[in-house]
C-alpha cells in the first residue's frame, strides 16, 4: 500500500487522478488487500513481505504505472522535471527522478545501465526502492 499511494503522491499524479480501485487492485496483487489484513496486527512487517510473487508485483506496478497503454495512466514523466526547472534530455530525467526517490544524484554505472534501460525500472523497481 505505501508503495502505492506514496508513488502517486511521488509523482504528483493528481490531474487526471489516477483509478483508486486499479490502485487498490495493485496493492491486492502485492498481498496487501485494502480492508482485509491477515491478523488483527495487519500485513507482515520489515522483510516478512519480501517473497518471489510481492517482488514481480511490485516490479509490473511501477511498469504498468507508467506506460501509455496500462491500466494506470496520468503520468508525463516529461512534465513533473519542467516543473522543477529540469531539462528532458534521458540524463536530465534520470537525474530528477533519482533525486526524487533517492535524496542523490544517480551513480555513474546507473546512468550508464539507463541507457538500454526504462527509466522506471532502473529507479522504482529498483532493490533500493524495494526497501522503503
Amino acid at each position: 500500500v505505501e508503495l502505492v499511494s506514496g508513488t502517486v503522491r511521488m509523482l504528483e499524479m493528481t490531474n487526471p487522478v489516477p483509478n483508486t480501485l486499479g490502485l487498490a487492485d495493485w496493492a491486492s496483487r502485492m498481498g496487501q488487500e485494502l480492508f482485509n489484513p491477515p491478523n488483527v496486527g495487519g500485513w507482515p512487517h520489515g522483510r516478512k513481505w519480501i517473497h518471489t510473487r510481492s517482488l514481480i508485483a511490485r516490479r509490473n506496478f511501477v511498469t504498468t504505472l507508467v506506460s501509455e497503454s496500462g491500466e494506470i495512466k496520468g503520468l508525463d514523466w516529461q512534465k513533473l522535471p519542467k516543473k522543477y526547472g529540469f531539462g528532458t534530455t534521458p540524463k536530465d530525467l534520470l537525474t530528477f527522478y533519482h533525486r526524487l526517490r533517492f535524496g542523490t544524484d544517480p551513480t555513474p554505472k546507473l546512468v550508464k545501465e539507463t541507457e538500454d534501460e526504462n527509466l522506471t525500472n532502473v529507479i522504482l523497481a529498483s532493490p533500493e526502492a524495494q526497501l522503503g
